[in-house]
């Protein structure tokens, strides 16, 4: 094992610490693999890489310590010299295993209650994304390579009702197996597609976002490198021969830009880094460090079949109350005799107003809410039609 020092691998909450520049519990502390020790507190790395951005390695620690002694100087050579170890592999019969339930998966149910469900499934079979047992049913994206071997599986639990990563929740399928000397060297989100055509290639950071990319945007080839900092050339050269875009998320376009400088000149490839979400967003977008599946997203919620759907679904709840009751005069006559059951009225149509861009789902759970207020002060004002 040529590794001696490696970021601690996520074992739960306890594995993450205190931050030294930003204060939040998203710290990552290097260890010593042939003791078992932590080295310094402030050695490590912060998750939150836009916002904080803090990275202090063993070498640059080293350094400031003036520690540079022999055995120290082999080491990190050592740490350096990543390109001759063998990756390990998954036994494919454990991918399909995860790949029999995607109805349970709760980022799947998110994205069927935004996009076509027909097209969600047709990408997440392509994509071979796994459901597992963990956490209720967590996401499985397993890293497939240009030869279609299997180098490791990313488990990350999401909230079904807001596609959001739930926080905390994230592990790797060797690190639950308990493979022993697993070398987990990884590749492309979706490497295993490129092939397959002759589309411009999309990297992006999360396996999410190459997902949506997929559903949302099919006429380029999405592929995630897993984060902003996992973008390198030894991850990109199957891109050879390509034309490439980088679209990072908010707040993360200087540092891919700055990279492409180096792959370009490494790979000799042709790389474009978009810069569309910086120049669009607003100071708010920024600060949340949106995507560009957030705007497909909204996009989606917003096109005109999803608002005929809406209007369609509204105009059956009118058509038949109007069958029914006799509505004239109604409304005057519950502000003044009805006050409550006239407010909760108006809060449900406000309520009706604001679920307008969210889930199909939640926009129903919105409107028989209205329906049903409505009916009840109808029945009251007593004007049933024979």
């Amino acid at each position: 094992m040529l590794h001696r020092f490696i970021l601690e691998p996520y074992s739960g909450p306890s594995s993450r610490y205190i931050c030294p520049n930003c204060g939040h519990k998203e710290f990552v502390r290097y260890i010593d693999i042939e003791t078992k020790r932590h080295l310094d507190p402030s050695v490590g790395r912060c998750n939150r890489e836009i916002k904080c951005g803090y990275h202090y390695t063993p070498r640059e620690y080293f350094r400031d310590k003036n520690m540079f002694n022999k055995t120290n100087r082999e080491v990190l050579k050592m740490n350096q010299n990543n390109g001759t170890v063998s990756p390990s592999y998954i036994d494919k019969k454990i991918v399909e295993k995860t790949l029999t339930k995607p109805h349970k998966n709760p980022l799947v149910r998110f994205l069927c209650s935004v996009f076509d469900p027909k097209e969600v499934i047709k990408v997440v079979n392509s994509y071979r994304v796994g459901t597992a047992n963990l956490w209720g049913g967590a996401c499985v994206f397993w890293q497939i390579d240009i030869n279609g071997n299997v180098r490791g599986g990313k488990v990350m639990a999401y909230d079904p009702e807001t596609g959001k990563r739930v926080k905390g929740k994230i592990n790797w399928v060797h690190t639950i197996l308990k493979l022993e000397g697993f070398n987990l060297k990884q590749c492309l989100f979706g490497e295993h597609l490129i092939h397959s055509n002759n589309k411009t290639i999309a990297v992006v950071e999360s396996e999410k976002t190459a997902l949506i990319g997929a559903i949302y945007f099919p006429k380029f080839q999405w592929v995630a490198t897993g984060g902003l900092s996992n973008l390198t050339a030894e991850k990109l050269h199957v891109l050879r021969g390509r034309n490439v875009v980088l679209i990072p998320d908010l707040g993360g376009f200087d540092k891919w830009n700055e990279k492409a400088k180096g792959i370009r000149e490494a790979l000799d490839l042709d790389i474009e880094v978009y810069k569309g979400l910086e120049e669009a967003a607003s100071e708010e977008e920024r600060e949340q460090g949106l995507d560009i599946a957030d705007y497909f997203i909204k996009m989606a919620r917003t096109e005109p079949d999803s608002v005929e759907k809406r209007k369609k679904l509204v105009r059956q709840v009118v058509t038949a109350i109007d069958e029914k009751y006799d509505s004239r005069g109604v409304y005057d006559w519950a502000q003044e005799s009805q006050p409550e059951l006239y407010q909760q009225h108006e809060d449900a149509l406000c309520e009706l107003g604001d679920a307008w861009d969210k889930p199909l789902d939640e926009f129903v759970i919105a409107l028989d809410r209205w329906k049903s207020i409505l009916i009840n002060m109808l029945e009251i004002y007593g004007r049933r039609k024979n």
